[in-house]
């Protein structure tokens, strides 16, 4: 079974402690943030999804709004992702192309070590800049970004 559905609270407590080493270190290395923690704040944010295959949600995502016409997209994955990349790679364009409709820029930042990340986000079409220091350890971080017409 596949299927994205808005993310809930549960959604949560099954993916936070599955969560992907880099994701996890990312999030700890930006802002200070246990999984579970990252995930709450995410999905209070503004509206989320979940990709379910099999029987546990493989990754969370959305765009949170900034400024009018900015969003900062987001994404989190558990350790079985990598596992799953063909199936999530031809599932990710179009649900990636319907939830960026309204904004005409997207931008966020990516650490550096988490290589996967950096890859999908230029397979998607980001454009990346190079690493600068960021968040409370002065960790390389890539901005990421992207413009819609």
């Amino acid at each position: 079974m596949i299927a994205i559905e808005p993310a809930t609270f549960d959604h949560v407590l099954d993916l936070a402690p599955r969560m992907r080493a880099e994701d996890r270190r990312e999030i700890w290395a930006s802002r200070l943030m246990t999984p579970h923690r990252a995930l709450m704040a995410s999905i209070r944010a503004a509206p989320a999804w979940c990709w379910i295959a099999g029987e546990s949600v493989q990754c969370m995502f959305g765009i949170v709004p900034s400024r009018p016409g900015t969003g900062i997209p987001w994404l989190l994955g558990s350790e079985d992702l990598p596992n799953r990349s063909f199936s999530f790679l031809r599932a990710c364009r179009p649900i990636f192309s319907i939830a960026r409709q309204g904004y005409a820029l997207l931008f966020n930042y990516v650490d550096a070590r988490n290589r996967l990340s950096l890859a999908w986000l230029r397979w998607l079409g980001f454009s990346s800049f190079p690493a600068v220091p960021m968040g409370p350890f002065s960790l390389p971080f890539h901005r990421f970004e992207m413009r819609v017409a």
